[in-house]
């Protein structure tokens, strides 16, 4: 069996250490994939919390393959 992380890429938790330290763990902990999701519209209401910070998902995964070692990425 193959196992995963999801990571949001808004908000606050969005800042390039958090990132980097869940890539980490998650390499750390044999995981064998990392997932972005990507949010093309956000409805109002949901984006209230973000501090209007998203992150690019494309730039996101090829900032984090360089690195990465094993981890697969993906979105």
């Amino acid at each position: 069996m193959k196992t995963g992380v999801v990571i949001r890429i808004m908000g606050t938790q969005s800042t390039r250490d958090i990132i980097a330290g869940y890539a980490s763990v998650a390499e750390e902990m044999c995981f064998d994939t990392f997932w972005f999701v990507d949010h093309i519209a956000i409805p109002p209401d949901y984006a209230e919390g973000s501090g209007e910070r998203y992150l690019d998902v494309l730039a996101t995964l090829a900032w984090l393959a360089g690195i990465t070692e094993r981890v697969k990425l993906g979105s």
